[in-house]
């Protein structure tokens, strides 16, 4: 092995690894996608493309098995830290690891390969996979290891009608109150960042069903009370960043909040259909498709 093409393979894969990590944070939008969605597609076609470049750029100095451990080194060893001790964690993250490395693998696999039309099928099923995973993949994984569900669909068995949660003014409301409407809860804390990110998609929702009588859409602030956190103090944070979504609040250590609604992570948006129980618990993105389709529209 030389060292020299080795360690430029390898810091050019560092370099690609870190010029897109940050996609994975959800800060952009591009071809309606968004944070892991969106770093998937993009990892698995640059490094899909790295990898048969630097084969054929290498490939008089350094062995092809060479080349491509140089290229999983790069776009691994940052992440290798946090894959022995927190990975079993974040399941979140597994599509766009695992599409990451087998974008290196079909790369090798489409040099190796003889034959234009073979290199074009192959790069072809990859392409297809990616954007799978993309659109549709990643979905079905996230709803199935935080929600229990492949589509976030649950079949009407929990009844949370008595259950009370407070308004900004500290009068309990029970759900029961809303018998024979769709209820959207959308579970968020103070310290999710990525609910904040995920409010515009609920003001969307609540926009779209705000002259629908059947239909009610909420922000649950889950909160902290031994930081003094109130339901004003959630009401406060939505108006400051101009959003209009009325609001429900329930207390972290609430044991309804883990035992009846399952909540363990923000966000967490859930479905109670006009029966008073829980129909859907998945994420925003899919909650509008569940609703114009239990409504018929």
């Amino acid at each position: 092995m030389k060292f020299k093409p080795f360690s430029i393979a390898f810091l050019i894969s560092l370099a690609l690894y870190l010029a897109c990590c940050w996609i994975r944070g959800g800060y952009i939008d591009l071809l309606s996608l968004s944070g892991i969605s969106l770093a998937s597609l993009v990892y698995g076609i640059t490094y899909y493309i790295l990898t048969v470049i630097l084969l054929r750029k290498f490939r008089e100095k350094l062995s092809t098995e060479w080349v491509v451990i140089a290229i999983l080194l790069g776009a691994v060893i940052l992440e290798l830290p946090y894959w022995t001790f927190c990975i079993s964690a974040t399941p979140g993250l597994w599509p766009e690891i695992f599409v990451r490395l087998l974008a290196i693998g079909g790369g090798y696999l489409c040099w190796k390969i003889s034959g234009r039309v073979w290199k074009v099928v192959v790069s072809g099923v990859f392409l297809a996979f990616c954007l799978w995973i993309s659109y549709s993949g990643y979905d079905l994984w996230v709803n199935k290891m935080y929600y229990g569900t492949w589509t976030g669909r649950l079949d009407p068995v929990t009844d949370v009608g008595m259950i009370g949660m407070q308004t900004p003014e500290e009068e309990t409301v029970r759900l029961e109150k809303f018998r024979g409407r769709y209820v959207v809860l959308d579970f968020i804390s103070s310290s999710c960042g990525v609910c904040i990110r995920k409010l515009p998609l609920v003001q969307e929702l609540q926009d779209t069903y705000a002259d629908n009588p059947q239909v009610e859409v909420y922000v649950v602030f889950c909160r902290d009370t031994a930081r003094g956190e109130s339901p004003a103090i959630g009401a406060k944070g939505l108006t400051e960043r101009g959003y209009h979504i009325p609001l429900l609040s329930i207390p972290m250590d609430d044991p309804n909040l883990k035992e009846v609604f399952g909540v363990e992570k923000f966000p967490d948006v859930q479905v109670v259909d006009p029966e008073g129980k829980i129909v859907f618990r998945g994420r925003i993105e899919n909650a509008g498709d569940f609703l114009s389709r239990s409504l018929g529209r």
